[in-house]
């Protein structure tokens, strides 16, 4: 998902803490940090038996009273899908089929995505993209450690091929992802969002998030996962950018 809020689904504020000096050096290195979360998380074997994933939540952005369901579908290799429905307002679709990125909402109606907007939407497609960080993110280099809260994490910056960017926050003891920070395309321009990743339950071989929350121009979203599907059926029509009639395919 993109677009202001929508980009909970797909994907710096305030840090804190004192960047470490160039004497000080960590046990581990960027590439042994993201591994070791890939395997906290489950493993690359367990990861690699998953060839789609259907997740049904709710949301709440409480500072404007928005509340409504959420459906994100994805399929190996590069599909995916995320629907909201907020009540009284009506359905924001956002979509990448292989090859086009696309949105559709009740205010600004259909639209393909490009630029930075066509980029995120690209990287966020990949299926299960943490098993491929190599090729998504050619640069990927530890900042040293961050407090967050009553946790301390270790701060990495990767680099992808397209796009700015990312700053993501591993637990230094856990090592399960707790923060991501970066630059996202919205309505409103180029902004910073901060997502935070919490309530970790273990579900066929893997650690999930159940509870996530972003914060945005519009205040802080509340995402709240209820189930969660493993390898289920999803046909690619699904995925199909659903162009105004007359429009070229």
């Amino acid at each position: 998902m993109k677009h202001s809020w929508l980009v909970v689904l797909g994907f710096t504020v305030g840090l804190t803490g004192a960047a470490q000096t160039s004497e000080q050096k960590e046990p581990f290195t960027a590439e042994q940090i993201i591994e070791k979360s890939l395997e906290a998380s489950g493993g690359r074997e367990v990861h690699q038996r998953l060839t789609s994933m259907r997740m049904v939540g709710t949301f709440e952005l409480p500072a404007v009273g928005a509340t409504g369901k959420v459906e994100l579908l994805a399929k190996a290799p590069d599909k995916r899908l995320s629907q909201v429905e907020v009540e009284g307002f009506g359905t924001l679709r956002q979509g990448f089929d292989g090859q086009v990125a696309w949105a559709d909402n009740p205010m600004q109606g259909y639209v393909e995505l490009s630029g930075e907007a066509l980029a995120v939407a690209r990287r966020e497609a990949v299926f299960l993209g943490d098993l491929k960080w190599r090729e998504l993110y050619p640069k990927v280099e530890l900042k040293g450690k961050r407090k967050l809260g009553d946790r301390e994490a270790y701060l990495i910056e990767l680099t992808p091929r397209e796009g700015k960017p990312v700053q993501r926050y591993y637990d230094a003891e856990t090592f399960l992802l707790l923060r991501t920070d970066m630059e996202q395309p919205t309505a409103q321009g180029m902004t910073m969002v901060q997502t935070e990743f919490a309530d970790y339950k273990e579900f066929e071989g893997r650690k999930v998030p159940f509870t996530i929350k972003q914060h945005i121009p519009e205040g802080e979203l509340i995402l709240r996962v209820t189930q969660i599907q493993h390898n289920v059926e999803i046909d690619d029509s699904v995925f199909r950018a659903p162009r105004p009639a007359g429009t070229a395919k």
